[in-house]
């Protein structure tokens, strides 16, 4: 199995993708753009190769072309990669108040 399946298939992440599909809908934290829940991925805002553990903190759902762009400055430019995740954050903050 690829590694990419393997992070895919995690029952921690399929639940947590569902709690965050209750809290804030099928928004991209990053475009605030409207998706299909097929077209949402789990993104985890400190690395799971890290902290092995998904957290309702740490995740976020991105778009496919979001999620990409993270990934890419995380490898070219950590200053927009950790603002990128700033604002994600931010989104969190702000629209999950009282939801959850």
């Amino acid at each position: 199995m690829s590694n990419k399946k393997q992070k895919k298939n995690r029952p921690s992440n399929r639940n947590m993708k569902e709690k965050l599909f209750n809290t804030f809908g099928t928004i991209c934290m990053l475009c605030e753009n409207n998706f299909d829940k097929k077209d949402l991925q789990l993104h985890h805002l400190e690395k799971w190769e890290h902290t092995h553990t998904t957290t309702y903190e740490q995740s976020s759902l991105t778009c496919d072309i979001c999620h990409k762009r993270i990934h890419k400055e995380e490898r070219n430019d950590k200053i927009k990669y950790n603002i990128l995740n700033n604002k994600i954050r931010e989104y969190k903050k702000i629209y999950g108040k009282g939801r959850g």
